[in-house]
């Protein structure tokens, strides 16, 4: 569940779902797609059943990692409420419902919104003049790149059938409007049915996506009541003490110090490090934005290291023979820190972390000198802190 600015979003924040409420005079609707990811050989699906009921929704979805050993899955169903966009989503494991406002929503729509303030909007997608059949449909190839730089190409099906209405489900299903086409596609502009898109970093092709099937259909009210015997856990002010841990952990600021265990039992610090220019990246195996991101990073560790580079991974991962064998297969030899609880790592709960990859780049003193860097921005930051020294 990647959001469009390329990042891993804790699963209750993504803009996809729905909560209980009266149902509108408006058509159902199913839909089926899929969506699939590679890094470096490792493989991630993704199947969703999305179906709409007026101002209803209800995805259940269904991830699969290829990532190292066998097959891991993750399953589970959201509801939401496309017109307050109050969310309850629920997994199986554990067993709980998390909730989220609509007002959460609609700040997390504003901070997207002020963090690309100033920047110009970017044109809606431009048609290749390409041609493909899809599905027995004929489809023409859009290019689009969003305000976060992650190029897409789209094929479209003008022939396809209520495509408009279609398309109209899916804008509502992005969360608030005032965020389409910054981030991501402002869906009823389409002149069609996107069958399938592609977005790339660069020439990494992140993922594809396919439509699968979508077509108007009776959906029951039954489909988004919550389990009662479920316990909820209200993610707002969890997500508020997050908000105001990251507003203090900004360019020019010291990053707060730890004292913790490296996987290998060794003390692990900052201060460790005095000295030298470290990188503290919070990912995960299971992130296809982090390991997409993994070959620059070993690169400019490799490039930097003997010059006073130091990198200290954060693994959001549940399974510590997996991660193992992940950094050996991805030649990641630096120091790491994991306690098995995912999202609930002690440290990115320390620091706020809502999407991953994320990353502080500090100086010799522990002060934070830049954020969030991808690909040759990363190694540019590192070579101008390591002149500095």
């Amino acid at each position: 569940m990647t959001a469009e600015n390329g990042n891993m979003v804790r699963p209750a924040l993504l803009l996809f779902a729905i909560v209980l409420g009266p149902t509108l005079a408006r058509a159902d609707f199913v839909i089926h797609h899929r969506t699939e990811s590679q890094s470096e050989g490792l493989t991630r699906n993704e199947d969703n059943t999305i179906r709409t009921k007026g101002d209803l929704a209800r995805i259940d979805y269904l991830e699969t990692d290829y990532s190292t050993k066998g097959t891991n899955t993750l399953s589970g169903s959201r509801v939401m409420n496309l017109n307050t966009f109050d969310i309850y989503d629920w997994q199986p494991k554990p067993k709980e419902v998390v909730k989220m406002s609509g007002a959460l929503i609609r700040q997390t729509a504003d901070n997207t919104l002020a963090r690309f303030a100033g920047k110009v909007r970017p044109p809606p997608p431009q048609a290749s003049g390409k041609i493909a059949m899809i599905g027995g449909y004929q489809t023409e190839i859009y290019n689009w790149t969003n305000i976060a730089g992650v190029r897409m190409e789209l094929w479209v099906a003008k022939d396809f059938p209520n495509y408009k209405e279609i398309n109209r489900q899916f804008e509502r299903l992005n969360g608030p409007p005032e965020t389409l086409g910054l981030t991501s596609l402002d869906f009823p502009k389409l002149p069609g049915m996107m069958l399938r898109l592609d977005r790339f970093r660069g020439s990494t092709n992140l993922s594809a996506y396919f439509l699968v099937s979508a077509k108007e259909e009776p959906v029951d009210d039954s489909a988004f009541v919550i389990p009662r015997d479920w316990p909820i856990r209200d993610l707002e002010n969890a997500a508020k003490r997050a908000a105001k841990i990251q507003s203090t952990l900004n360019v020019g600021a010291k990053f707060p110090d730890f004292n913790e265990k490296d996987v290998d039992g060794k003390t692990l610090s900052i201060a460790d490090h005095k000295g030298k220019v470290v990188l503290i990246d919070f990912w995960a195996t299971w992130c296809p934005p982090c390991r997409a991101e993994i070959p620059n990073v070993v690169a400019t560790y490799k490039k930097y290291h003997g010059q006073g580079f130091e990198i200290i991974g954060v693994s959001l991962d549940d399974d510590h023979e997996k991660l193992s064998a992940f950094t050996k297969k991805m030649n990641m030899p630096w120091l790491q820190f994991f306690d098995g609880q995912g999202w609930s790592n002690k440290l990115a709960v320390k620091y706020g972390i809502e999407a991953i990859p994320a990353t502080f780049l500090l100086d010799g003193n522990g002060m934070i000198i830049a954020k969030d860097l991808r690909g040759e921005e990363l190694e540019q930051a590192v070579a101008r802190a390591l002149a500095k020294k």
